[in-house]
């Protein structure tokens, strides 16, 4: 195959002889409209994310600047693209997790939340010029993302030949086409001073807007770091871009739309094994399992008194082991992923035992879901428990899609299922709001101290309460009048610091940091304390320790 001229020539390349690889490369060179449409959109976006991003927090910055991305890749793209029907989920979930930085204020949400976002755009900036991407394998969704990747890092270089057209074509026609706007300008100057001083002399609001936009104030750090800004985005966005418009033959584009799995045999030859094999390795894990499950199944469905004869306490055994067998279902589910892919043929006994092998799975992750439950009887919620339910829900619902794919002989499709499970499972984590959620249990477990588990800790963490996000500032506030004095007195001293905090940033930060959760704890935190209301207890202790 030859090399390629432009970053990510050779990203579609799947097979073909030496000419069609050569006259592939031949049309992937932008022609000169295209790179000049592509410049235009990368300044753009640059020039958007420097006014969104530059001196804000994460907030609803992130959506507009999605939808800035994928509004300019639909623009740039070329005319024959499509957008792929198994691709058309992707631009809605892209900006569906861009859109939750702005409702939710939780750092681990957030964090989670933008990393789906960054890979969502990315897949849907591909898609959206036409490049296929849900129906691809493991093996070519990971070789798309590096190609890609490699493009943006490559940037405007991609568009150096087209532009160097544009450079010629524009240098012919520059004085023509330039001379009416100049003539214009230079007749509507005098017009426009001689308005805008006859409108200043007139009205004394005027006058004043007036002289505070010409009086020059320019930050020159400031405006060094948004020119950097644009310069790095529009670099990245360009050779972004220029990736997606890389054209595919004919050979090419039925290798992808083909539903089977042998557009991963097409690119390169890969590892084998047999199926006695691969066989082997699924029984053989299996019988682990299954000891396992034996072992566990008097614990999981004997209760308490089950336990006391082992002479284990119910919270020894709940904290005991709960991240190994997480980690034994994921990698039980990852195992058999593997061993599909490179299986030369899938025998009955193959199919048999890795169903076998996610129900058993399951057995295993019904164990860490008691031992969570246990754990949580005994000391109550924290956010952290939360995203481990959450965990556990997600590899539950892939090992049943992964055995119902298994039994059908869709196994290709079995990584974008757990994908497209641990994205549903995210945004319901995200409505559900779990540090109001938590607030919420903790308080109602202080306030019922007979509902915990004989042996668990009572009292309310106050310490810990206090330290949770701005989406649990409303049920925080509402539980005040509820809670022991010195519980109370502890949360609204936490909660007045955070008004100052909220109330200082509220004047600092502009638009483009707007966030749901703050703007509602800052309004129900002001309804609180900004009525002249007074604790009757001083509010000068210090914070409580967090705990795990």
């Amino acid at each position: 195959m030859e090399p390629s001229t432009t970053p990510g020539a050779s990203l579609w390349a799947t097979h073909g002889s030496a000419t069609e690889t050569a006259a592939a490369t031949a049309r992937s060179r932008l022609g000169p409209a295209a790179a000049a449409r592509i410049l235009a959109v990368a300044l753009a976006i640059g020039g958007l994310a420097q006014l969104l991003l530059v001196g804000q927090g994460i907030d609803i910055n992130v959506v507009l600047l999605v939808a800035g991305l994928l509004a300019g890749a639909w623009l740039v793209r070329r005319r024959e693209a499509s957008l792929d029907r198994l691709d058309r989920w992707l631009p809605p979930a892209a900006l569906a997790f861009a859109a939750l930085a702005a409702i939710r204020s939780s750092p681990s949400l957030i964090d989670f939340d933008l990393a789906a976002t960054l890979a969502l755009s990315g897949a849907s900036v591909a898609a959206v010029m036409g490049v296929a991407v849900t129906r691809r394998s493991l093996s070519l969704v990971l070789l798309l993302a590096t190609a890609f990747s490699i493009g943006a890092l490559a940037g405007a270089i991609a568009l150096t030949p087209g532009l160097g057209t544009v450079r010629g074509q524009l240098a012919g026609t520059r004085a023509s086409a330039a001379g009416p706007f100049v003539r214009g300008l230079l007749i509507a100057l005098p017009v426009v001073v001689l308005f805008a001083l006859l409108f200043a002399s007139a009205d004394a609001v005027f006058a004043r807007v007036l002289g505070d936009s010409l009086a020059l104030r320019l930050d020159f750090g400031d405006l060094l770091l948004r020119l950097l800004v644009v310069a790095v985005v529009a670099w990245a966005i360009g050779g972004l871009l220029a990736t997606g418009m890389e054209p595919r033959t004919e050979d090419q584009q039925r290798d992808v739309q083909a539903a089977g799995g042998s557009e991963a045999e097409a690119t390169s030859p890969r590892l084998r094994i047999g199926a006695i094999e691969a066989s082997i390795v699924i029984a053989a894990v299996d019988l682990v399992f299954m000891m396992f499950v034996v072992l566990q199944v008097p614990y999981l469905f004997g209760g308490q008194d089950t336990l006391a004869l082992t002479g284990v306490t119910y919270s020894e055994y709940a904290r005991r082991g709960f991240f190994e067998l997480m980690g034994a279902a994921f990698l039980a589910g990852l195992m058999v992923m593997t061993l599909d892919a490179l299986v030369a043929r899938r025998a009955r006994t193959f199919t048999a035992g890795a169903i076998a092998l996610a129900v058993l799975a399951g057995v295993v992750l019904v164990s860490a879901a008691v031992r969570l439950g246990l754990y949580q009887q005994a000391y109550g919620w924290t956010e952290l428990r939360f995203f481990v339910l959450a965990g556990i829900v997600w590899v539950g619902a892939s090992l049943a899609l992964g055995a119902l794919l298994i039994a059908r002989g869709a196994t290709r499709w079995l990584p974008h299922a757990g994908t497209i499970v641990g994205l549903v499972v995210a945004l319901a984590v995200n409505l559900a709001d779990p540090q109001a959620f938590v607030a919420s249990q903790n308080v109602d477990r202080a306030l019922h101290p007979e509902r915990i588990a004989p042996g668990g800790r009572s009292g309310l963490d106050a310490g810990y309460l206090a330290t949770l996000g701005d989406d649990a500032v409303p049920t925080l506030v509402a539980a005040l009048p509820s809670l022991p004095e010195s519980d109370a007195r502890l949360l609204e001293q936490a909660l007045r610091r955070r008004l100052q905090r909220l109330e200082s940033a509220a004047r600092e930060e502009g638009w483009p940091s707007a966030n749901l959760a703050r703007a509602r704890a800052l309004e129900v935190l002001r309804a609180t304390f900004r009525q002249g209301s007074a604790a009757p207890w001083p509010v000068d202790l210090p914070l409580g320790d967090t705990r795990p």
